[in-house]
């Protein structure tokens, strides 16, 4: 008889183990549905919110620029695009140029670029394309990027250049 109530008692404890194990995993389990429905919502948060330089390489990469210069000495149209891929590409008063750049937190780096080397025949063209072309080269290394408008402009220490978006030039 004390067989049998042992016996029995024995299996109600494991009923009562296996119940309070079960209700102990639904809590659990309850616990980590709601930390991973939070961290989603947050990331989801992050992932919509955009921030100022992602506002700023949007524009940067859907605008194709034309720069501008108060030292300009020819009418030539110097322009310059940049891709989603980190490429940059433009053209100078006679010639094309092409490389890479990258941009993170308001700087851009441009650069190396390769450039054709058609020759320039109109003295004032060849001047244009110079100064493109070597400000690139400086003030491309390590510049602040500002857009303001249909304007951007790129600066590195007391150096800047200026491009203007090449549809307010219409």
């Amino acid at each position: 008889m004390y067989g049998l109530i042992n016996l029995l008692l024995i299996k109600n404890l494991n009923m009562i183990k296996l119940f309070i194990g079960f209700i102990v995993g639904i809590i659990v389990a309850s616990v980590g549905w709601v930390a991973i429905g939070l961290l989603t919502s947050v990331f989801q948060r992050a992932v919509v919110t955009p921030n100022p330089t992602q506002i700023l390489g949007e524009k940067l990469v859907s605008t194709e620029w034309v720069f501008k210069s108060d030292h300009a000495k020819s009418d030539a149209v110097q322009t310059i695009k940049f891709t989603n891929d980190g490429k940059v590409s433009g053209t100078t008063a006679c010639n094309s140029f092409g490389g890479s750049y990258t941009f993170q937190n308001n700087t851009i780096e441009i650069g190396p670029l390769a450039s054709t080397e058609k020759a320039c025949v109109d003295e004032s063209r060849q001047d244009d394309e110079d100064h493109l072309l070597s400000h690139l080269d400086e003030i491309g290394k390590f510049a602040q990027i500002k857009i303001d408008g249909d304007t951007l402009t790129l600066t590195a220490g007391e150096e800047s250049i200026t491009f203007k978006d090449v549809n307010s030039q219409i």
